[in-house]
């Protein structure tokens, strides 16, 4: 049934068979037909065999599959990178989805990551979503109590997991000693609850090294781009939500009636909400809910806030409440563009940077070169930053110094001056500009 079954629609056969067997020894069979499969040579006509990791496969499987999928491109086995894609939508577990839209935010090759893209939209349209409202959704809670908290158990011996400002796991013994990894087994311990605590601890640390990065990156551009949620959905996806209310946590956020009326808050230790003077708050049922750019924030409530954070020593994910600031003065906002005062080559390192504060690399040019880094910004204004002397999209690490030219912003196919952009587009992109001088 495998050899013939689509990923989607899948054949009613196959269906039964997951309902009617262990679901670890479909994963392991199709495991051992993909292991197959790659060492005769990974023929295209038998490509079920790789497809039936989509059927059958879950977690585990990502975890594994994951690394290869990334390096394949590298390898010139596109097309492979590529069905693997569709094998990650047809194991369709948050954390699968999870990676698909990490793919599609930042990859090593350009053409695989517009790939992963055009998925997740697919995925997005048929679930009637948005990609962000999807991605909110497909936050996997890595099985985490409600207190985002985990238990390992080696029968005789207990530990547990905790986590910091950016989501690193923190293990701790029963006398709350740090320990930077499990101990081995003992003869007073039992084998069996060792080895399911082992792998639970090695897939906790390999997970949360993609979900964080990820998460922290996309909170900290929904502050700089006014992304809002509706009080419910925020307190599904962020107060609620095991593993992202340990950021939530540490945060501080915003909430708007329908009449106009801002009140800003944030989420007590005993899971309540504060608000300016710590008393408790009660989240309203309408409005919405934001995270605030400083620069939305009157500057003395401000300091009362990030005077608050400290007394409770809340270390933040990424900056917010002391974010560097920058506010222009009358002689930058005329201006359409920023250009360096003399020629300034810089090393591409630093255009590699700028995409962990949501730039992405532009087209390519006439031979697969790039020549410039693109910004999207809200009312669909794109900014742009040119250098010369390009690059191959997928080897900017490996180019030469680039000389860099302009930062300037495109509104309806003309320029806007910093003049005409927010308070908040316009900070961030001069720190940007300036993050390269």
């Amino acid at each position: 049934m495998l050899a013939f079954s689509p990923l989607d629609p899948v054949y009613a056969g196959v269906e039964q068979v997951k309902q009617s067997c262990c679901p670890d020894s479909l994963e392991e069979f199709a495991n051992e037909l993909f292991q197959l499969w790659q060492s005769a040579g990974a023929p295209a006509k038998e490509k079920w065999c790789f497809l039936a990791l989509g059927h059958f496969g879950r977690d585990a499987t990502v975890r594994q599959l994951v690394p290869l999928l990334k390096a394949w491109p590298q390898e010139g086995l596109f097309a492979r990178a590529e069905l693997g894609l569709d094998v990650l939508a047809g194991i369709g577990t948050d954390l699968a989805l999870m990676h698909v839209y990490q793919m599609s935010q930042r990859l090593k090759s350009k053409a695989l990551q517009e790939r992963a893209a055009r998925k997740l939209e697919q995925i997005s349209l048929r679930r009637g979503r948005s990609e962000e409202e999807l991605a909110d959704l497909l936050v996997s809670d890595l099985d985490l109590e409600p207190s985002g908290r985990c238990s390992l158990s080696y029968g005789a011996r207990q530990f547990s997991v905790s986590f910091d400002e950016q989501l690193r796991p923190q293990l701790r013994d029963a006398q709350g000693r740090s320990l930077k990894d499990l101990p081995k087994a003992s003869s007073q311990d039992d084998g069996q609850l060792v080895t399911a605590a082992q792998a639970r601890w090695k897939g906790l640390k390999k997970d949360l090294k993609v979900l964080a990065q990820t998460q922290i990156l996309r909170l900290e551009r929904a502050m700089v781009s006014g992304r809002s949620w509706s009080p419910s959905a925020w307190a599904l996806c962020r107060r609620e939500h095991p593993l992202m209310g340990l950021l939530a946590r540490r945060l501080l956020w915003g909430h708007q009636l329908p009449s106009g009326e801002v009140q800003w808050f944030r989420i007590a230790e005993d899971d309540t909400l504060a608000d300016q003077q710590d008393a408790t708050w009660e989240l309203p049922e309408s409005g919405k809910v934001w995270l605030p750019h400083p620069l939305q924030i009157d500057p003395q409530e401000l300091q009362v806030w990030s005077q608050l954070f400290a007394d409770y020593a809340v270390l933040q994910p990424f900056p917010q409440l002391g974010r560097s600031l920058f506010r222009l003065g009358p002689e930058q906002r005329g201006l359409e563009g920023l250009k360096p005062q003399k020629s300034r080559k810089i090393h591409p390192g630093k255009l590699i940077g700028l995409e962990t504060r949501g730039w992405r690399r532009g087209p390519a040019w006439d031979g697969g070169v790039c020549c410039e880094m693109v910004r999207p910004l809200p009312g669909n204004r794109l900014a742009h930053l040119e250098f010369r002397d390009g690059s191959y999209l997928g080897a900017l690490q490996q180019s030469g110094d680039q000389e860099l030219l302009e930062l300037w912003v495109e509104d309806a196919g003309r320029r806007r001056t910093l003049g005409e952009l927010s308070e908040v587009d316009a900070s961030e992109l001069w720190l940007d500009w300036q993050s390269l001088q």
